[in-house]
Parts: C-alpha cells; structure tokens; sequence
C-alpha cells in the first residue's frame, strides 16, 4: 500500500470521533489490512479497547457486507450532503419539461406547451427545496410530477411513427435515475438521528 495513503488515512482516522472509529473497527474486515492496523492503534491509543483481545467480543463484532439498492447512510452530516447531491440531480432534469414547453408553445400546442412550463418550474422548486430543507412532502411532489411526465411521455411516445430503440433508452434510463434517486432521497429521510 502507498505510504502517502497510509499517511492521509492515519490522519482520517485521528480525526474520526470515537462513534467513527468504533464503526471502523466493527468493519474492519472491509478495510485494506494496513488501513485496519491503524485504526486498531488509534482505538488502543484513545483507550476505546484495551488490547487486539477486545476486538473479539461481540461489540466489535464484524458486520458482514450485505448488498441493499439503497445503503444507508449513518453519518448525518455525509447523508445530508448525499441528499442534497442527488436533489440537485434530480433538480436538473426538470430543465426537460421546461425544454418541452417552450418547444410547445413555440409549435403547435399554447395549452400544452403552458402547462409542460408549470410543471418544469414546481418540478425545480420542489427539488430545490428538497435540497434546501431537507423536508419528505417535497420528494413526494417530485415524484408525483415524475408520474405523470412519464405518462405523457409514453402518450408522446406512442404517437410518434419513426421511434427509435435509442430514444426509447435514454427515456427509461432517465427515468430509471430519477425514480432511484427520489426514492434513495425518501429512504434517507426516514433515518433519523
């Protein structure tokens, strides 16, 4: 292992707190040997164990690695940053019905086009305050809004004579991460300190 890594990672982990550290060592088997070591010495250093022995018993126990789609986050400063990375995702993307719009309102379609507008601005305004308030009722305004874009989507979609496999994919795979982020977002709400 590089000795520069080594060294920053010696650094982390002094300034973990002792709830930090202790996650650390319950994970241990997940870390690279070295990078365990250390946290090991820093435990012994702080006086959170007593010697390797203690490491043993059941509070150290470790956690086997299990595969969830949404990981929970622990740390509450890291998953409220996370929450906020994926409502700013989420955010952009409601630039599209507002793309949408305008293309309406400047073709064949003033109602449509007006109504694609309102729903792009409560789609951003809703992400916005998700990420500014970290509050549910506002994931669930997005992901109502989601809904029913996708329906008129697939409305669009099924109107079209020439559509391609490729619009088609970009379309689901869109959707597939807005509907994975907002549901991610909703699965962190819920934990609670």
């Amino acid at each position: 292992m590089d000795d520069n890594f080594l060294n920053e990672f010696s650094k982390k982990v002094a300034g973990y707190s002792d709830d930090e550290l202790i996650e650390v060592l319950k994970n241990r088997s997940h870390y690279r040997e070295q990078a365990a070591q250390l946290a090991v010495r820093e435990a012994l250093r702080r006086g959170i164990i007593q010697s390797e022995a203690d490491l043993s018993g059941k509070k150290y126990e470790v956690k086997p690695f299990r595969f969830t789609i949404f990981p929970p986050v622990k740390n509450a400063g890291r998953r409220k940053q996370l929450i906020r990375s994926l409502a700013r995702s989420v955010l952009l993307t409601g630039v599209i019905p507002l793309i949408f719009g305008f293309l309406m309102i400047n073709g064949k379609d003033m109602m449509e086009g007006v109504v694609l507008l309102l729903l792009g601005i409560i789609w951003i305004l809703a992400s916005a305050m998700v990420v500014r308030k970290l509050e549910e009722k506002f994931v669930y305004v997005v992901l109502f809004i989601c809904f029913l874009s996708f329906f008129y989507v697939y409305r669009f979609f099924s109107q079209i004579q020439s559509l391609r496999v490729m619009d088609m994919f970009i379309a689901i795979v869109i959707y597939g991460l807005v509907f994975y982020c907002l549901l991610y977002i909703r699965s962190l709400l819920k934990i609670r300190d």
